[in-house]
Order: C-alpha cells, then sequence, then structure tokens
C-alpha cells in the first residue's frame, strides 16, 4: 500500500470530508494532528502554510457540542465554520 505524504494527507482529508465520507470530529482531529505533528512546513507553499494553517486552529477547537459552544462564544468552533475554511480552501486551491 502507498504512502501518503503530510500535505497529501491534508488534501486527503479535505477531500474526504468535502464527499461527508468522514465524521466532521475525526476529520478535525486528523487534519489538526497531521498540520501540527507530522508536517514539515517546507512542503507546503506559502498560501497552503496559511490556508491549511487557519484550518488547523479552526478544527483544534472544534466543539460538536453547542452548550460548550454557547458558554465559550468565540472560543469552540462549529461544523458550519471548518466547512466554510474547507470551501474557502478549495476555491483559492482549485481543488
Amino acid at each position: 500500500m502507498e504512502q501518503r505524504t503530510s500535505k497529501e494527507r491534508l488534501y486527503w482529508l479535505i477531500e474526504l470530508q468535502r464527499l461527508k465520507k468522514i465524521e466532521m470530529d475525526n476529520f478535525c482531529r486528523e487534519f489538526q494532528s497531521t498540520y501540527d505533528h507530522d508536517l514539515e512546513f517546507e512542503e507546503l507553499n506559502g498560501q497552503e502554510r496559511l490556508l491549511f494553517s487557519e484550518l488547523a486552529r479552526a478544527s483544534s477547537r472544534y466543539s460538536p457540542f453547542e452548550q460548550e459552544r454557547i458558554l465559550y462564544p468565540n472560543v469552540y468552533t462549529d461544523e458550519e465554520e471548518i466547512e466554510r475554511i474547507i470551501n474557502k480552501i478549495t476555491k483559492l486551491l482549485n481543488i
């Protein structure tokens, strides 16, 4: 089986999420972990670095629990925010 680079994994995770083939909490955990722990930043160009860092930050703050988001506004992100960032990335990177 072929191994993906960290950069390829980030793109693959985005594609899985766009196709709704991965649950949001799993996507966020995997994206943030890959970005923060596995990725060598020189793998990315400047635009990818900027966009993926935004998504990694939002993913690290994702909460599926509405009550948490209400109690701590501007701390947690929801599914709509993650999807908005993914849509922005797919448009700007033409994926």
